[in-house]
């Protein structure tokens, strides 16, 4: 997490009822330019080359527990004491100025990152329904320093300010095929007709 904050302080900050990366959540001012799509039902590896800051990535989910990993590893560090190379991903229910956050992503990274692992993310959000959601690429701005030093680091400057580019894997894991159990009945005119059942779901059986 970007702020270094005491066991003290984030006991107090939970008790008022806000969230550490409550500013973290960007939201584009417009619609952002879409640069790729990692679909589900087409593959479970998605490579994007070159994704400017403050692009989306659209990602489309098959069902309720799709989960979405993102590796930005493999980019080169450029200075991490400055916090160059310090992405961070908002997920968005839309493309738009209107857009809700359903999920933030921030470092993650071990090789070579800077202080507390501060850099480039790697982590997995998973989607709550089948749908389509938005990705959307950012980069902290530390020029008025770290907050452990008194700096004011802004989580959503990249979009508006930074050229910086990045290489971005998105690894795609689909639920196992529902399973639990499957019902056979008997229709007298069609045979058997079994019927899959998943965690959840109820049915009902009538008879002529």
């Amino acid at each position: 997490m970007k702020k270094n904050l005491t066991f003290l302080s984030f006991i107090f900050i939970l008790m008022l009822g806000l969230s550490t990366n409550i500013n973290a959540q960007c939201i584009p001012g417009a619609a952002a330019t879409v640069a790729g799509t990692a679909d589900a039902n087409t593959g479970t590896t998605f490579n994007f080359t070159g994704v400017p800051v403050g692009n989306v990535i659209e990602l489309v989910a098959t069902s309720a527990t799709d989960a979405f990993q993102f590796d930005l590893c493999s980019n080169t560090p450029n200075g991490w004491t400055d916090g160059t190379d310090d992405t961070n991903i908002t997920i968005l229910d839309a493309n738009a100025a209107t857009a809700n956050s359903l999920g933030y992503l921030d470092d993650g990274c071990t090789n070579g990152a800077g202080p507390n692992f501060w850099g480039p993310t790697f982590g997995t959000w998973t989607a709550p329904a089948a749908g389509t959601y938005y990705a959307f690429l950012n980069e902290w701005d530390w020029a008025a320093g770290y907050p452990g030093n008194g700096g004011n680091g802004d989580a959503c400057w990249g979009a508006a300010n930074s050229t910086a580019s990045y290489d971005i894997t998105i690894n795609v894991t689909a639920p196992p095929p529902c399973n639990v159990g499957t019902l056979t009945t008997t229709d007298i005119n069609n045979g058997a007709a079994p019927v899959e059942l998943c965690p959840g779901e109820t049915y009902s059986i009538t008879s002529d």
